[in-house]
């Protein structure tokens, strides 16, 4: 397998959208934990990855040219006799809800609302260019599981965060593969609610670029009613006023649940 003429390994460039590999030609990405490898030989696609348990947060390789596919990894093949020849990169949320905790315990009064901010492990989903046909669905980083719901009956499985929800963007990470996702608590009741865990919908929710290149989910706004029984949660069309102007990169997994009222507040914070 020969290198392409004209490279287009970068650290400033997105490593998503639609990049070219012609037959016989090969291309490398590192986004954060994960790497990527695409392979177009005669009559297929050849898919291959692999991931780190520690991720550098600062992993970004874009699309450059390998020799050969290496061994010992993950490896899937496509057949694919069309003539084609590049490859689209899509930015998803996780297929599960992500479970935050915030940086430190917090109540919020009784007519009252907070701000917090924390971040996701994207996933790449990888298609052919001509047709959009899908390959593969892969995590950048394959989080813990963990159990969110009222109960041990009621519930789902989740998956479990680790940087922590904050009051601010300051000091924030924004490694590439990581989205940024904005959450709004607002208490109607008139007791105080302590927030110890929240469970973020993320396949309810769209992947955005800002200016920038990050990543961000649209806002997130869960309700609390002035009885302190029924709850609501919103997911907004598009990221906060925090992300500047943003474009859409990566559709939602299922937007049906984006917006429900919810009688049990335990299936999203507690």
């Amino acid at each position: 397998m020969r290198a392409m003429d004209d490279p287009v390994t970068t650290t400033t460039r997105p490593w998503w959208g639609t990049f070219p590999i012609l037959r016989g030609q090969g291309r490398r990405w590192r986004v954060g934990p994960l790497t990527l490898w695409i392979d177009n030989p005669p009559a297929e696609w050849r898919v291959a990855w692999c991931t780190t348990p520690e991720p550098e947060a600062d992993a970004l390789e874009v699309a450059a040219p390998i020799d050969a596919m290496p061994d010992d990894v993950t490896l899937h093949r496509f057949a694919s006799p069309r003539d084609e020849s590049a490859v689209r990169l899509v930015p998803r949320a996780p297929d599960r809800p992500m479970v935050a905790r915030p940086e430190m315990p917090i109540s919020v009064l009784g007519g009252e609302s907070v701000d917090l901010f924390t971040s996701v492990p994207v996933w790449v989903c990888v298609q052919t260019a001509k047709a959009d046909r899908f390959m593969v669905d892969l995590p950048t980083f394959r989080a813990s599981d963990t159990w969110f719901g009222p109960s041990t009956r009621e519930g789902e499985l989740c998956y479990a965060m680790r940087t922590r929800a904050r009051l601010s963007l300051d000091g924030l990470p924004r490694p590439a593969w990581r989205a940024l996702v904005k959450i709004t608590l607002r208490n109607h009741g008139a007791d105080a609610l302590a927030i110890e865990r929240i469970s973020v919908p993320t396949p309810s929710m769209a992947v955005f670029a800002a200016e920038d290149g990050g990543l961000w989910l649209p806002g997130l706004t869960l309700e609390r009613d002035a009885d302190g029984e029924v709850g609501r949660l919103r997911v907004d069309a598009a990221p906060p006023a925090e992300a500047g102007p943003t474009k859409p990169v990566g559709e939602a997994r299922d937007a049906d649940r984006a917006n429900v009222l919810v009688r049990t507040l335990g299936w999203f914070w507690r």
